[in-house]
């Protein structure tokens, strides 16, 4: 019977360790460029968007950010980001700790290019 208990506690213990296992990895990017999105003029004048240049190991994702005007977005380039990289949206985390989802534009390899 001990050996039964032993068994049951060791599968009980095993399966938060492989549950966090599959959780997704957020990685570190480095915003690279930030320009105005020329696109369709939204009528909110309050809104801008803008293309975000994203540096994630080789490769570079450009994405759509879109913010209230006035915000700060043109100071963000060489700034720090943890990203989660999606098929077709890059989820990151603010200054807040607040997650935005963002959609990919655009995605470019730099191989062997040494990373800001």
């Amino acid at each position: 019977m001990r050996i039964v208990w032993s068994c049951i506690v060791a599968c009980v213990l095993a399966v938060p360790a492989v549950s966090q296992s599959t959780q997704p990895k957020y990685e570190a990017g480095t915003i690279t460029d930030v320009t105005p999105h020329h696109g369709a003029n939204d009528a909110n004048s309050s809104v801008s968007n803008y293309d975000i240049s994203v540096r994630v190991a080789n490769a570079v994702y450009v994405v759509l950010y879109t913010t209230n005007s006035g915000s700060p977005v043109q100071y963000y380039r060489g700034l720090g980001v943890p990203v989660l990289i999606g098929s077709d949206t890059i989820k990151f985390r603010n200054f807040l700790g607040t997650e935005k989802e963002l959609p990919i534009l655009q995605r470019k390899s730099v191989a062997g290019q040494k990373q800001p």
